[in-house]
């Protein structure tokens, strides 16, 4: 029922050099399809793994880019979206010396005490974005600890401006032998380069099922945590675009620890609840194909998969189920996001694209088998 003859997992090594050419690109919140940006590293990327697709920049006016396979519609049978950006922060003041107080526009997580790490600032300038200046985000705790952090950008190359967006920047290291990665932007690159791969293994069954797949790369995920104010870019995904007929599937990071369920370095993760039941929710019959799914894959010892049944960080998954089913909650393990050393596995990534593929494949009704049994009919 779960097989799908032609696949293939991909080489970590061809991983690897897939995630750090995203990495390298730059991806400030609201700006990640901006000329010079990510979405430029992206589309080339997306050329050259999956050339039967169809690259759309800003999509629909949305700041979004799409990758189209199958048959042309302006209708899409599925949907996989995963987020371009950073968490980002803006100027507040500036000091004397150039140095920048700053205040983030989405969600932070500091460890304890005074914290260091490399960061770079961003601006529009000749057509393009580019680097303004490169140096140190420096968090300083505040007298009262209920008051949180000072945050600052401190230059060493360039010079920062009001106008500037900053976001952490540090080079990404791969340890081979247990294929252990630290970087920053891993949150979101992992499930960028994931949604990549993964459109690579699936774009010729979308086209022999005749199905419209769509994978979205949106921007400005990272937003205020308060409230219902992120994933703006995917809330204009769905003003803009029809409710796919089929689903959505959410690509993100899942969150990793050891007081959580999932574990880096034991597989992809997948969740069929998002934020402890304040987020999205997968349907009966897909948590149940995801169940069977995860078993066979590691059965067959196809793929390493984990059924993450902790908190889950909501994401795009908020304003995307409200348009249409979400269909699963798919990512590799991460730990300490949003900071300077963002800790996942290359192995547990390609596990990921390993899971992606075989649900993607399903839901566009690659097994008769499994449309019966679970339900999948469209």
């Amino acid at each position: 029922m779960f097989e799908l003859d032609d696949f293939h997992a991909p080489e970590p090594q061809s991983v690897w050099q897939t995630l750090t050419q995203v990495l390298g690109g730059f991806a400030p919140s609201s700006g990640c399809d901006l000329p010079g940006a990510v979405g430029d590293t992206i589309s080339n990327l997306a050329a050259q793994l999956v050339p039967e697709g169809t690259i759309v920049r800003n999509l629909q006016y949305t700041g979004n880019i799409a990758l189209q396979l199958g048959p042309p519609s302006e209708h899409p049978d599925l949907v996989i979206v995963a987020h371009m950006d950073r968490p980002s922060y803006r100027v507040r003041s500036m000091a004397e010396n150039g140095t920048g107080e700053l205040f983030p526009i989405c969600a932070i997580r500091l460890p304890a005490g005074a914290y260091r790490t490399g960061a770079r600032a961003f601006r529009f300038e000749g057509g393009e974005l580019v680097t303004g200046a490169t140096g140190s985000f420096v968090a300083e705790p505040k007298p009262s600890p209920e008051s949180g952090h000072s945050l600052y950008f401190e230059a060493s190359e360039g010079h920062l401006t009001y106008w500037d967006t900053v976001v952490l920047d540090t080079p990404p290291t791969l340890d081979e032998a247990p294929g252990q990665i630290i970087s920053t932007g891993l949150d979101n690159a992992l499930g960028v380069t994931v949604s990549l791969l993964t459109a690579g293994a699936v774009a010729q069954i979308a086209q022999d099922l005749g199905r419209s797949c769509w994978f979205v790369f949106t921007d400005h995920e990272e937003g205020p945590p308060d409230g219902y104010f992120f994933s703006q870019g995917a809330d204009r995904l769905t003003r803009a675009v029809a409710p796919p007929r089929i689903g959505v599937i959410n690509v993100d990071a899942h969150n990793a620890g050891d007081n959580l369920p999932v574990k880096v370095a034991q597989g992809a993760s997948y969740s069929i609840t998002g934020g402890d039941g304040k987020g999205s929710v997968v349907p009966p019959n897909y948590a149940s194909l995801l169940r069977y799914l995860g078993e066979h894959l590691n059965n067959a010892e196809l793929a390493r998969v984990q059924h993450n049944n902790g908190y889950l960080s909501r994401s795009d998954d908020m304003p995307l189920h409200r348009w249409s089913r979400l269909l699963a909650l798919i990512g590799p393990p991460l730990m300490h996001a949003h900071t300077g050393y963002e800790t996942a596995n290359l192995n547990d990534v390609v596990d990921a694209i390993s899971l992606l593929t075989h649900v993607v494949a399903l839901a566009l009704g690659a097994s008769p088998a499994a449309t019966k049994a679970y339900h999948l009919n469209f």
